[in-house]
C-alpha cells in the first residue's frame, strides 16, 4: 500500500515577531529588532532596526519617541518619529508629534497633528538625543 507523503505543515515563525498585549504597560527604552505589534500602553521611548515593521494596534498607546524603520498607526501615538522608510496613519490613528520620514500617508479618518518633514532624508536613524524636525 502506498502512502502519500504528508506535505510540510508551514512553519510557524512567532519566534521572530513581539506582541505586547492590550494590558501591559511598559516604561523606558524598548529596543526591537523584529516585527512588532503593540496593543498596550508604552511610555517612553521607541528604537526598532530594519527592517521590522512596528504596528501600534487600535488598543495601542505609546507616548514618547520613535527612532523606526516602518511604523503604522492603528491607535495612538503622542511624540516625534524618525521613520526610514515610511509612517502610516489608518482611519483608525492618532498621531500627535513632528514626523521625519521620506514616505507620510494619511488615510481617510485618520488624525495628525503636528509637522511632517520629508526633506533631504539620509535615512540614517539620529542619534538618541536627536528629536524629529
Amino acid at each position: 500500500m502506498i502512502r502519500p507523503t504528508p506535505s510540510p505543515s508551514p512553519q510557524i515563525r512567532e519566534t521572530e515577531t513581539n506582541l505586547i498585549a492590550s494590558e501591559s504597560n511598559i516604561e523606558g527604552t524598548l529596543k526591537l529588532s523584529q516585527d512588532t505589534r503593540i496593543h498596550g500602553q508604552i511610555v517612553g521611548t521607541l528604537r526598532a532596526t530594519a527592517p521590522c515593521v512596528i504596528i501600534i494596534a487600535e488598543s495601542g498607546h505609546v507616548r514618547g519617541n520613535a527612532y523606526v524603520d516602518r511604523l503604522i498607526i492603528d491607535g495612538w501615538v503622542e511624540g516625534d518619529i524618525v521613520a526610514n522608510h515610511e509612517v502610516i496613519v489608518s482611519q483608525t490613528g492618532r498621531l500627535i508629534g513632528k514626523v521625519k520620514t521620506p514616505s507620510f500617508r494619511l488615510e481617510f479618518g485618520g488624525y495628525f497633528d503636528g509637522s511632517c518633514d520629508m526633506s533631504e532624508f539620509s535615512g540614517a536613524t539620529p542619534s538618541r538625543e536627536t528629536p524629529a524636525k
